[in-house]
């Protein structure tokens, strides 16, 4: 693992076309030398690129991806118009999350305390196995909803967005994601995981279901969708599937 003494600067400088390619490790933006700085930040300048495909990039402080340059010994101010691609691994802030440029979240998780809208002129786009997920204390459903509506997070894919809220470590995140086939371990189909299931399981064994099947219902236990606002059709919702428990209703959305 790499840990930063200060910030992590992309292209600040006059060369520009940095790139960086991280397929995994760890890259720690922490550590400032100076007493009076408390937090650090991701900055990426220009037109630098960020290439995330395993690993993960933890920053004590804001992921600023695209920022303007105003010093003159980087050039004079310089509109940016930076490239992220996260394919797997995490990317984390525990302060903001600024966009002006193009994000796109394959697979994986982009993760923030906060959105900073007023200085966002770019995009996040969310497709396949994708996360993106903010502090429910700062971002809750409606929020994040309005950011889909006004075009600011969007997907690539036909299937829709689905916008929930997920506990973390006892930290409740507004989570969005691409729906899918419905809830691991939910064999009647009806939007839950319980008793009910289990009993499917056991009739339908070994010939409908194996022990994979059992696996699915035992970790997707207690989870549940509610369908609460759906656009444009309002049928087929669909959700997570894994260890994260599931807190609130689940949105539907079309970017």
């Amino acid at each position: 693992s790499v840990t930063t003494r200060g910030d992590l600067s992309l292209d600040w400088s006059f060369d520009s076309g940095s790139v960086l390619n991280m397929t995994g490790g760890t890259i720690n933006v922490a550590t400032s030398p100076f007493a009076s700085v408390t937090s650090q930040a991701l900055r990426m300048y220009r037109n630098s690129v960020l290439n995330l495909d395993g690993g993960e990039i933890l920053i004590d402080g804001r992921a600023e991806l695209g920022v303007e340059s105003i010093d003159d010994s980087a050039g004079g101010v310089q509109t940016p118009n930076v490239t992220v691609s996260i394919a797997s691994g995490l990317m984390e802030a525990t302060d903001a999350l600024i966009v002006n440029g193009t994000v796109t979240i394959d697979g994986g998780i982009l993760r923030a305390d906060s959105f900073n809208e007023s200085n966002n002129s770019g995009t996040l786009e969310i497709n396949s196995s994708g996360l993106l997920q903010f502090n429910s204390a700062q971002e809750d459903v409606a929020a994040v909803e309005g950011l889909i509506s006004a075009g600011v997070i969007t997907t690539g894919g036909s299937e829709p967005l689905v916008v929930g809220t997920v506990d973390l470590d006892g930290t409740a995140f507004t989570q969005v994601s691409v729906a899918t086939a419905g809830i691991a371990g939910d064999f009647d189909g009806d939007q839950d995981v319980d008793g009910a299931d289990f009993l499917l399981w056991q009739q339908g064994f070994p010939s409908m279901y194996d022990a994979n099947d059992l696996a699915d219902w035992h970790n997707g236990y207690g989870s549940q969708l509610t369908a609460v606002h759906a656009v444009p059709e309002p049928s087929g919702f669909a959700a997570m599937a894994g260890s994260i428990a599931l807190l609130g209703g689940m949105r539907r959305l079309r970017s």
